[in-house]
């Protein structure tokens, strides 16, 4: 029995399917050039996640990049790899994709917030400025702007569970 006409149509159909969505996508690894205009010494990564979440639930990237050290007046590049879609290999949309962006006050600081997310509504930027930024009642914090993409901070209720610190809170009763 000849299988060769079974096979070849299975692989044309499964060449079909990892080449479905690859026009939609972009390139594997997503750069962004980070400027730091801030005071401080910043630890800055890149995450990518799914788009749709629970609302008022923690984000969870499904990729973290690789964190990076700047100096103040340092721009460096951070890079990560896109999340692998669902089917074989392929690479999944930009509309189905969110990015964040995490930055960690390194340097001694008095402050009680150290790390701040901020997600990008749009592709990766090319490029972005962090800098100081102060916030109610005096204490310093930072901000992330862009010229391409808007860049919105997020509540610290939506930080991942690993940037949240609950033993130092203090209760109200108290």
């Amino acid at each position: 029995m000849n299988h060769a006409p079974r096979i070849a149509v299975l692989l044309a159909f499964a060449a079909s399917l990892v080449g479905c969505s690859t026009a939609e996508t972009r390139a594997p690894i997503e750069a962004t050039d980070i400027t730091n205009a801030s005071t401080h010494t910043v630890r800055v990564s890149l995450h990518a996640g799914d788009r749709v979440r629970l609302e008022g639930r923690p984000i969870q990237p499904l990729t973290d990049g690789r964190p990076l050290e700047l100096a103040r007046g340092e721009t460096e590049s951070v890079r990560i790899r896109r999340p692998r879609g669902t089917l074989l290999v392929n690479k999944r949309r930009d509309d189905e994709l969110v990015y964040w962006l995490r930055a960690e006050i390194i340097t001694p600081s008095w402050d009680d917030d150290a790390v701040f997310w901020f997600e990008l509504l749009g592709p990766p930027a090319p490029e972005i400025t962090i800098a100081n930024t102060s916030v109610t009642g005096g204490t310093a914090g930072l901000v992330a702007t862009s010229p391409s993409v808007p860049v919105k901070p997020l509540a610290s209720e939506l930080y991942p569970f690993r940037d949240r610190n609950f033993a130092f809170e203090m209760r109200e009763d108290d």
